[in-house]
């Protein structure tokens, strides 16, 4: 739960608060600020991106976090559009860690919907 000082200053630049997230019409990505500690599936984060602004610094999971955060949309409610999404932050990245994907899938006990993952994943490689 936010308090009004935090849901005022995102109000004033168009945010407004929906559930657990802020969102803008014209913004195609939301604002979630997670309680501690940020942890993925049952991994914990301990490694973040750091973009640096006039505002300030913003914090934000590393783009693998990212993407183990969307398959495990996928790896516990079937979420198909979780898995679309991994797939497409996969499109954005240079080198994607396929190793560290497939432990942590088999750390989170989702070693067979990895596999369908991984096959998705090489096919649109392919097809670039």
């Amino acid at each position: 739960m936010f308090g009004l000082i935090q849901r005022k200053s995102l109000n004033k630049y168009g945010f407004e608060y929906q559930s657990k997230y802020f969102t803008r019409k014209d913004c195609p990505w939301i604002i979630e600020f997670v309680s501690p500690p940020v942890a993925v599936g049952n991994e914990p984060i301990h490694h973040f991106s750091n973009i640096k602004t006039k505002m300030g610094t913003i914090k934000m999971l590393r783009p693998i976090d990212c993407i183990k955060d969307r398959l495990a949309g996928f790896y516990h409610w079937d979420d198909r559009q979780g898995l679309e999404q991994a797939l497409e932050v996969c499109s954005e990245i240079r080198e994607i860690d396929l190793a560290e994907l497939e432990h942590w899938s088999k750390n989170e006990g989702f070693s067979e919907k990895f596999e369908e993952f991984q096959t998705l994943f090489h096919n649109k490689s392919l097809n670039k």
